[in-house]
C-alpha cells in the first residue's frame, strides 16, 4: 500500500483515553482547499505523542497514516491512525 499522508492545521486536542492497555490521543486537523473538511486521527505511538504535545491549535501539521476498518454488529467504522507526524510544511 502506498503511504497515505495529509497536511492541515491543528483544530484540536481532545483528552487521552486509554484502552488495551494502550493510552490513544485523538487530534482533529483541518485541510485547505476549495472544500475543507475536519479530520479527526489518533495515535499510540509514543514519539508521535511527544511531537503533538509540543504543537499549537492553528500550527501546519504532516500526518502519515493507516486506514483501518472494523465491522461490529452489521456496522462498519474506520479509524485513522498516524504514525508519523512532522510539523511545519
Amino acid at each position: 500500500m502506498a503511504e497515505l499522508k495529509i497536511d492541515g492545521r491543528l483544530i484540536a486536542k481532545l483528552e487521552p483515553r486509554i484502552g488495551g492497555g494502550k493510552e490513544y490521543h485523538t487530534f482533529v486537523i483541518k485541510t485547505d482547499g476549495s472544500y475543507p473538511d475536519d479530520i479527526a486521527m489518533e495515535t499510540s505511538i509514543g514519539d508521535v505523542i511527544e511531537k503533538l504535545q509540543g504543537v499549537n491549535i492553528g500550527d501546519v501539521v504532516t500526518c502519515s497514516f493507516n486506514l483501518r476498518s472494523k465491522e461490529y454488529n452489521g456496522k462498519w467504522y474506520t479509524n485513522v491512525n498516524c504514525y508519523k507526524l512532522f510539523v511545519g510544511k
